[in-house]
């Protein structure tokens, strides 16, 4: 088995957990690269780009939070590359344990000690490009406090005329993100969904719709001053102009994400959620 890692450095100051990982690869004679964005650590070892990292690794653990596991995903998901995510972040859905358990989890993976759970994506095709996003779509006013007009279609049918600050496509991993935020259901990574959900609607009819992800999601913008946003994933961002069309499918690419055998999707919910109380 070879490893692969890939760290969020303002999480982990001087890179201190990521040596820490390195030194407990090393001492286990387990092969390893780590991503050429973590150079400047200069700790002896092979650096890779993103994606040659994510073709070389049979596992890739990633340390920092939700944001960190979104960069390296999509990468992982083209591999069929396991994402281990670390938790260095604040709340960290994603994640699956915190640094002080990372000796333990790293012989339970080498021991297959483990169980597989893959993640839908989301395929969006905006005037003749295409992007992959493990979490959501948004589409959302501008720096004015107007808000947007949008039709939203399912299978070419008319579901919703929307007047809101925005409109967020998500897959069942991205409920727990912006989503949930916005008022959004918490659906569980194995229901084939997506989840639709306004942001700041001005009209009480306007509510979160789950789906089927067999279904093709078609928004036109019908009104912006001066125009909207398009954000995938909150990475790549494309200026929308009246009359701009985005469409929405499942993609083709999972991502698979490693678990330990301990792992319940819900009572780590329950966690998070009693850990973002707490921080409020």
């Amino acid at each position: 088995m070879r490893f692969g890692i890939y760290t969020n450095l303002t999480r982990d100051e001087n890179g201190r957990v990521t040596v820490q990982l390195a030194e407990i690869l090393k001492s286990k004679r387990i092969p390893f690269a780590m991503s050429e964005e973590l150079s400047g650590i200069k700790y002896d070892c092979e650096y890779l780009p993103n994606d040659e990292l994510a073709k070389a690794s049979d596992v890739i653990v990633v340390f920092g939070g939700d944001g960190t596991v979104l960069r390296i995903a999509k990468d992982c998901a083209r591999h069929d590359c396991g994402i281990f995510a670390v938790n260095l972040g604040n709340i960290g859905f994603l994640t699956e344990i915190e640094s002080a358990r990372l000796e333990k989890a790293i012989i339970s993976i080498c021991k297959n000690q483990i169980k597989n759970e893959y993640r839908s994506l989301l395929e969006i095709y905006f005037k003749g490009k295409s992007y992959t996003a493990l979490n959501e779509v948004v589409i959302s006013r501008g720096s004015r406090t107007k808000m947007v007009y949008l039709d939203l279609m399912v299978n070419d049918l008319l579901v919703n005329r929307v007047r809101a600050d925005g409109l967020i496509v998500s897959s069942p991993t991205g409920s727990t993100a912006y989503s949930l935020s916005a008022g959004g259901p918490i659906v569980a990574p194995d229901v084939d969904a997506f989840i639709i959900t306004p942001v700041c609607p001005h009209s009480f009819y306007s509510r979160p719709f789950v789906i089927n992800n067999k279904s093709t999601v078609k928004i036109y913008l019908l009104r912006a001053d001066p125009c909207a946003y398009l954000n995938v994933d909150g990475e790549e961002e494309e200026i929308m102009g009246i009359g701009d069309m985005v469409e929405i499918k499942k993609s083709a690419l999972d991502a698979k994400f490693i678990r330990l055998k301990s792992y319940n999707f819900y009572s780590n919910i329950i966690q998070k959620m009693d850990t973002w109380k707490r921080e409020r």
